[in-house]
């Protein structure tokens, strides 16, 4: 009975699917012959018909000379304009014939028009007709003119449209034999399923036969293998769908986790890694390998400041919440460590996630915050406090020497200037670093402007007894740059060599070319700078030597300022000691600024 069930089964689904697909197949391949012949038909109808403006360039084409060659050319062109309008391509061409059935023009080189039963119709009067047959469709359209008529032929070979045919027919066949190799398998399991219950009862009835009455039999209905079967589909489909959502949610948090800027890195309960991302791996270096652990991971992170830290992984799986900083190499690293909760072959597991985020930038702008805080503190206190003690000695000694008192107050009003100075440089600063400065960039000749400031410059330099001299090496010295601007940065450069140069030191400014632009160098044979201040000479409130300096009157924000003028219009300014003593500070911009 089973192998019966069986065969008639997978018999059934056979037929079944190869008569749909038959009658599905039929249905399509007609369908795509009629599709192409009523659109072959209604095309022509509807592009050629007497009041449409193809048919009446036709017919305006043809002049008292008749059908000349001249005439002929003309049809050609409208044709040929109107290719796209009547689907003109590799299986259809366009002819135009005399009423005779002569061929006069071709889109189709080397063709031989045969006197087809439409060319026929209409050279018997009728005004269109068309024929489709097995091997072509054909319409014939007769133009009728004032002075001679002619015949536009369409010939269509019905090579596409059978090879959309012969397409369709493959895809048919093709899902034929799928759908028969899909329709076996169905019908093995819908037979297993079929039979399955109908063996039980089969069972249950050799038994009565056997005389085992008291058996009770449960009879399985048709609709009792439906609810199982519907009931088992809703299983199906909640767990594909679950599947899904935990699969799409993994990949997202796998996305996430690969494409964060911060080292993320899980260890389970044994300490092995569970998942590391690239920027761990790229953070921890040769010191990540396999096998690496919780252990190596507080070992290295906490080696370097010797630090011990004052928790245990045990600690961290229990919930609690440490956010240390850590300095690791040049990098200051802020670590949160946080309990995960996994599962495992034994049940679920928990372990520990850390996320290392790298704060390095923001501890160095708040210590330089600090540090800014701390000097303009330290800049603005010291006037303060001298104006402050000359004030109280004016009032304190009323019967002070006028030439003393007025010695304290000039000292007050110095002290005053110069913190004047101090918040105007710290102005000039802020507008740079919020891009606030108003830049007048004109284009103007460097050279004139350079010495200009050295002679402007050589009267504060003849009272030192120094030698100021320019020299103008350069080929081109035309420049597009705030002028105003640039000519600051010059004099304060200038300026600095004068106030640490001795009495009669010889100060030199040059100008050249540079490959995009233009380099000026000011060299003095002064007392020079260390090589470990001269990285921190464009410093806000640097000093080489702070007791100089605040005798010169400088508040230590000049070659900041100049530093950052020069780099605003994109260029730079390096410092270097002459191998004979004193300082070379060179100034380089492009012939065109960026601002």
């Amino acid at each position: 009975m089973s192998r019966s069930l069986y065969s008639k089964t997978v018999l059934i689904m056979v037929v079944f699917i190869i008569a749909v697909m038959c009658v599905v197949g039929t249905l399509l391949l007609s369908g795509v012959n009629d599709y192409y012949t009523d659109e072959f038909t209604g095309l022509m109808e509807s592009k050629l018909a007497e009041e449409t403006g193809f048919y009446r360039a036709l017919s305006s084409s043809v002049t008292e000379t008749g059908l000349d060659d001249n005439c002929i050319r003309r049809l050609s062109e409208v044709l040929v304009s109107r290719y796209t309008d009547i689907g003109i391509d590799d299986y259809r061409y366009v002819c135009i014939l005399g009423t005779d059935g002569k061929l006069l023009s071709s889109s189709k080189d080397g063709v031989t028009v045969s006197v087809t039963e439409s060319v026929l119709d209409v050279m018997g009067g009728a005004d269109s007709s068309y024929h489709t047959e097995n091997e072509y469709m054909d319409y014939a359209r007769l133009v009728d003119t004032e002075y001679e008529d002619f015949i536009v032929y369409v010939y269509d070979s019905c090579d596409e449209m059978r090879g959309i045919s012969h397409t369709m027919f493959i895809i048919i066949i093709q899902t034929v034999l799928a759908a028969l190799i899909i329709a076996v398998i169905l019908a093995v399991f819908l037979s297993k399923a079929i039979v399955t219950p109908i063996e039980e009862l089969d069972k249950g009835i050799q038994t009565i036969t056997d005389g085992d009455f008291s058996h009770t039999l449960d009879v399985t209905s048709d609709d009792e293998i439906g609810a199982l079967t519907e009931n088992f589909n809703k299983m199906s489909n909640t767990l594909r769908i679950t599947l899904d959502e935990v699969k799409g949610e993994r990949g997202k948090l796998q996305t996430v986790f690969s494409c964060l800027n911060d080292a993320v890195v899980a260890f389970g309960h044994d300490g092995k890694v569970l998942n590391i991302n690239e920027s761990a791996v790229d953070l921890f270096g040769d010191n990540y390998r396999d096998g690496f652990t919780f252990t190596d991971f507080i070992s290295l992170m906490f080696s370097s400041d010797g630090k011990t830290p004052d928790f245990t992984f045990d600690e961290l799986t229990g919930g609690e919440k440490v956010n240390p900083d850590i300095v690791f190499g040049d990098r200051v690293l802020e670590a949160a460590f946080g309990r995960i909760t996994y599962p495992s072959e034994n049940g679920e597991k928990d372990g520990v996630m850390i996320v290392l985020h790298d704060i390095t930038e923001r501890y160095a702008l708040e210590s330089s915050r600090k540090e800014f805080v701390a000097n303009v503190s330290h800049e603005l206190r010291t006037p303060l406090t001298s104006i402050k003690g000359a004030c109280e000695s004016v009032l304190e000694h009323e019967d002070m020497p006028s030439d003393v008192r007025e010695s304290f107050l000039g000292m007050a009003i110095g002290e005053c200037d110069r913190m004047t100075r101090i918040v105007g440089d710290l102005l000039i600063l802020s507008r740079l670093d919020n891009n606030r400065t108003k830049w007048e960039v004109t284009e103007y000749d460097i050279s004139e402007s350079v010495e200009r400031v050295c002679k402007v410059m050589k009267t504060e330099s003849d009272t030192h007894g120094h030698t100021l001299t320019f020299t103008c090496n350069a080929d081109r010295t035309q420049i597009k740059a705030d002028k105003e601007k640039i000519e600051q940065v010059v004099i304060n450069i200038i300026s600095n060599s004068i106030k640490y140069t001795p009495d009669g030191g010889k100060i030199s400014v040059s100008l050249s070319n540079t490959q995009n632009g233009v380099a000026i160098s000011i060299k003095d044979n002064g007392i020079g700078i260390p090589e470990d201040d001269a990285k921190h000479i464009f410093e806000r409130f640097y000093r080489v030597e702070k007791s100089r300096s605040v005798e010169a009157g400088g508040t230590g924000l000049g070659l900041a300022i100049a530093k950052e003028i020069t780099v605003a219009h994109g260029g730079d300014i390096t410092v270097s000691n002459v191998p004979k003593g004193g300082t070379e500070m060179c100034l380089t911009l492009p012939f065109v600024c960026k601002i």
